[in-house]
């Protein structure tokens, strides 16, 4: 085994990270020597990458315009509202193999979401982001949590496989969770920019579920008594010999008839491997292979 490098012990400037022995980690690859939280970064962002085409793709469509830009980037914390701007919270649940877990969220100012909403209906930006003195819309609501699961799906499958978002709802943004990673998402067009949040708790696999796991047993193992007769495998089996000279074996031209002998006993074998112990034997007309029996 190598031996690491000695490391510095010295902690002047440094971080020290303690953390129990019962903390339930998640799915990430800790010797890469990072905290979970830019870990989960790392992850999102290969999302970001991925996607990025896709959703400003779906958001051209939403919104009836190829001229639209989108960017996105990482931000340390949700920034402070204007005065008088109104923050909607939309959220999420997420959901593993029955399992809940804690989901996405998107954080819009009422003004962003109800000029996109007007321009889902073929209108287009006013030059100032006039704040609704009114309540959210059921056309707004619906808006924003199209908003969410377009993003937050993409995001919750990256980091949890199989995860699935549920459950959209609006709430106060103090109820929201806590986030682990905070994504700026900016949209511009017609000469304006609108922006919201997507903001992504610490996301990882749920513990599974004893039960279910063994509900997964059964079934595969139902699954593969159904099939396992099914399964075909091939059998090769040496019948015969041949004895020639070397003269003769030199002297061998395409069409030649070569005597043979058929063995008394033969071995049926399963690639390499010896499975069955039986002997050459005719039957109307043909060759057959009669087993004495599987070999111990």
């Amino acid at each position: 085994m190598r031996e690491r490098p000695p490391k510095n012990t010295s902690t002047a400037g440094a971080r020290v990270h303690l953390a129990a022995p019962d903390v339930q980690f998640p799915r990430y690859d800790f010797f890469r020597d990072q905290e979970p939280a830019l870990q989960q970064q790392r992850q999102v962002k290969l999302c970001l990458e991925a996607r990025k085409n896709a959703w400003r793709g779906r958001l051209e469509a939403m919104l009836y315009s190829t001229e639209l830009s989108l960017s996105l980037r990482f931000l340390p914390s949700l920034p402070v509202a204007e005065q008088g701007a109104v923050l909607l919270c939309f959220a999420g649940d997420g959901e593993r193999d029955g399992a809940m877990m804690p989901g996405p969220a998107l954080v819009m100012e009422h003004a962003y979401l109800y000029q996109l909403a007007e321009m889902t209906f073929g209108g287009r930006p006013g030059d100032q982001p006039a704040p609704p003195r009114r309540p959210v819309s059921e056309t707004e609501r619906r808006l924003g949590l199209s908003l969410l699961s377009l993003f937050g799906q993409d995001l919750l499958t990256q980091l949890v496989p199989g995860g699935t978002l549920s459950g959209g709802r609006m709430l106060p943004l103090a109820q929201c969770e806590p986030p682990a990673t905070l994504v700026e998402v900016e949209l511009s067009l017609h000469g304006r920019q609108m922006r919201w949040y997507l903001l992504l708790p610490a996301l990882a696999a749920p513990a599974e579920n004893p039960d279910l796991i063994e509900v997964r047993r059964l079934e595969l193992a139902e699954a593969l008594r159904e099939m396992l007769p099914q399964l075909k495998t091939r059998l090769s089996i040496p019948l015969a010999e041949c004895e020639l000279s070397l003269g003769e074996l030199a002297g061998l031209k395409e069409g030649d008839i070569l005597p043979i002998s058929l063995f008394h006993e033969a071995t049926a074998r399963v690639g390499e491997q010896p499975l069955l112990k039986g002997r050459v034997a005719e039957q109307q007309g043909m060759l057959v292979f009669a087993s004495h029996g599987f070999i111990d």
